[in-house]
Parts: C-alpha cells; sequence; structure tokens
C-alpha cells in the first residue's frame, strides 16, 4: 500500500505540471509559426500582427494594367487588406495577385491578403533573406508585389533580393506577373 501511495505521488503531478512546450507555445516572436505562418510584425500590445504564408503561391500580374482602382493606394502598415478588397471589387480580370491571395488557404485560415508596400518591407526586413531569421526565409530573390497601385499603369513591388538590391521598392507595369506571398492578421 505504502509503495502505491509513492507511485502516485511520483505520478499525478506529471498530469498537472504543464511542460515547457506548453508555455511556450503563447509566446509570439518575430521569425516564429503562429496561426498558419511565419511572424514578421507585432504590434505594441504584442497580442496583434501579421504573419506571412510560409511559402510563395506562384507568380501572377498585378492586374487590370490601365485601369484606375480606386481604394487601393494606401502604402501603410494595415492597408494591405482592404487594398486587396479593393482591387478583386474593381478587377475583373482572373488570375490577379490580389484574389489568389483571397483564394489562398492554408492550416485552417483563409482571410490571407496581398501585403501593402509598407507591410511588404517589414516581412523583407524582418524574415527576408536579409534577415536574422535565415532559418524561415524560403523567399524567391527577386520582386514581390505589394497591393499598393500607384496609377492605372504602375503598382508597387518590392525586391526581396540580397543586399545591396534587395528591400527596394519599385513602380512595375501592372501587367508583369511577379512572385506573391500571402499574408494575414491576427
Amino acid at each position: 500500500m505504502k509503495n502505491l501511495l509513492y507511485i502516485l505521488l511520483l505520478i499525478v503531478p506529471l498530469f498537472f505540471i504543464p511542460s515547457c512546450e506548453e508555455d511556450n507555445a503563447d509566446v509570439i516572436q518575430i521569425g516564429g509559426i503562429y496561426q498558419g505562418g511565419i511572424v514578421f510584425y507585432i504590434d505594441s500590445t504584442g497580442e496583434h500582427g501579421l504573419v506571412s504564408a510560409q511559402e510563395d503561391i506562384g507568380k501572377f500580374p498585378w492586374g487590370c494594367f490601365e485601369v484606375d482602382i480606386i481604394g487601393a493606394v494606401d502604402t501603410y502598415v494595415g492597408a494591405g487588406s482592404s487594398n486587396t478588397l479593393s482591387i478583386v471589387e474593381n478587377c475583373l480580370q482572373a488570375s490577379i495577385a490580389a484574389s489568389s491571395c483571397l483564394d489562398y488557404d492554408s492550416t485552417a485560415y483563409n482571410d490571407w491578403y496581398l501585403p501593402s508596400r509598407d507591410e511588404s518591407l517589414l516581412m523583407y526586413n524582418n524574415i527576408g533573406l536579409n534577415s536574422q531569421n535565415t532559418l524561415i526565409n524560403n523567399f524567391t530573390p527577386g520582386w514581390y508585389w505589394s497591393s499598393s497601385q500607384v496609377n492605372n499603369g504602375y503598382a508597387i513591388a518590392v525586391n526581396f533580393a540580397v543586399e545591396p538590391t534587395g528591400g527596394f521598392t519599385a513602380q512595375l507595369n501592372k501587367y508583369t506577373t511577379y512572385m506573391v506571398r500571402p499574408i494575414r492578421s491576427f
């Protein structure tokens, strides 16, 4: 009986003490995997931010060359979602960067969108080819579309190459195909 009591005293606490892994699961950090993607931005509260899909979804045109998309010109962090919705609502062209992001479905999350210029730059700087997170940055060196339009013929893309050319933005023809990496907010 005494042996059984000792065994129970040793085993029972194992069921009630959380493991270190469980405690670390709630830690959100740049470069970590969280809610279906790779964290590349965390706001000042530490509770909200942005994640990048874990892979590129292909090359697509920005779309609607010679069409001015009203509501898709913002460049700031937080503008990607509204830019993407404006593009899809006002551009009837099939298989474009914005609609491909909205169609993306990964690890039970289906609220992906095309990042704005500033969101793309954060992604490049925090988890891109020149970031400290070299183990998770599986980006293809080259241009990635943002959701930020310049005018009816051009939109902004970010170069994801290694420095000195990486991290630059350019106004490129909307009909040209470039890489697309969806993001989502948490």
